[in-house]
């Protein structure tokens, strides 16, 4: 299982580690150094090269060309497996992240996170609730937040994460894409390592 994260109890508290972590997912950040990506044949990853950001003029999705959407999963039962998992390593990550940094503060102010029938809801106080849930017929995860709206993410093998749509659907349609606009959500886990530490100025440690 890609990922897979074992739970510890450790005095009280809840603790995780990655046990297989996948090599694929060592690309955190659109910021890092570059990673060369390999598609299989006659389907390329959009997302090849986003570790290395070289920020071209402003770019505008056209519509005339029709999303691409990554078919890497064969059955809806993989897609489940993915997205489910992708749920629950969200959720240990932001549990652990606020359980560290902020034990001993105001309960009230304290985030809470459940994953319930495919649906991730994130409550982090009076900045409100992030909604993160699994749209099973166009094999995606789609996310909505107080802060930046609605987004769609769907999954690119090659880098053994969920990728922002719009993102796909540029590179897709030969556009010329200014990667810095995408800085802050080209992958599910950049998107809200970059919101929480906006709001609270921590780091999480979020590769999906």
């Amino acid at each position: 299982m890609r990922g897979f994260r074992e739970v510890v109890r450790a005095n009280g508290r809840m603790t995780a580690s990655l046990l297989h972590p996948t090599p694929a997912l060592a690309v955190t950040s659109p910021t890092r150094t570059a990673t060369t990506l390999q598609a299989p044949p006659g389907q390329r990853s959009a997302v090849a090269g986003f570790g290395a950001p070289s920020f071209g003029s402003d770019f505008r999705i056209s519509r005339q060309h029709p999303p691409t959407p990554l078919r890497w999963f064969q059955t809806e039962a993989e897609f489940h497996d993915h997205a489910d998992e992708t749920l629950e390593t969200i959720m240990e990550a932001v549990e652990n992240l606020f359980e560290d940094e902020m034990d001993g503060d105001d309960d009230d102010e304290m985030p809470e996170v459940n994953v319930s029938s495919g649906v991730l809801t994130l409550t982090m106080g009076s900045h409100g609730t992030w909604v993160i849930n699994k749209q099973t017929p166009n094999r995606q995860i789609w996310w909505s937040s107080p802060i930046s709206g609605p987004r769609r993410y769907e999954f690119d093998d090659e880098v053994g994460a969920w990728v922002y749509t719009r993102y796909v659907d540029a590179k897709a349609a030969g556009e010329d894409v200014n990667e810095e606009d995408f800085l802050d959500s080209v992958t599910l886990g950049v998107a809200l390592a970059s919101e929480i530490r906006k709001l609270y100025g921590l780091t999480l440690d979020l590769q999906v």
